[in-house]
């Protein structure tokens, strides 16, 4: 068992002896338990020679970002799709959180408003959105610009 202190773990996926955990951390002393201000971190943990998971890496996503399933695609593709909180409207936007390095580095995609459902195709790389009753896809592609 690993434990992730002052955090709620999103989602949790593992590839190999590797387990990746998605995480949003709190300031309890801020009292920063608000989804504008809470850190969304990527962990990376492995076993050591007696199978107990130590944590690897942590990288800081972004603040206020609230993702949901993480996946793994191909070619060292990670993505998660969820939402990021503003203080002023519109109050939360779509997103999706990926990673083309296995988790060290992590890119915000806008994918606009009102998304009702979306699917990641893990052979492809392909986000499949369910958006005003239309259904849209793209292939995730790294991006020159990045949100705050």
């Amino acid at each position: 068992m690993i434990t992730l202190p002052n955090s709620d773990i999103a989602d949790m996926n593992s590839e190999g002896n590797k387990l990746y955990i998605l995480g949003m951390v709190y300031d309890f002393v801020k009292g920063t338990y608000g989804g504008v201000d809470t850190e969304t971190t990527f962990l990376t943990a492995t076993p050591d020679q007696d199978n107990k998971y130590h944590w690897r890496d942590r990288v800081k996503i972004g603040n206020g970002l609230q993702l949901g399933k993480l996946h793994i695609g191909q070619n060292q593709v990670l993505y998660s799709s969820g939402f990021k909180n503003a203080e002023t409207y519109p109050f939360q936007r779509d997103v999706a959180a990926v990673s083309f390095n296995k988790g060290q580095t992590w890119q915000i995609d806008e994918e606009g408003n009102r998304i009702q459902a979306s699917f990641f195709d893990d052979k492809t790389n392909r986000v499949f959105m369910l958006k005003g009753g239309k259904v849209s896809s793209r292939e995730l592609t790294k991006l020159n610009t990045f949100l705050p």
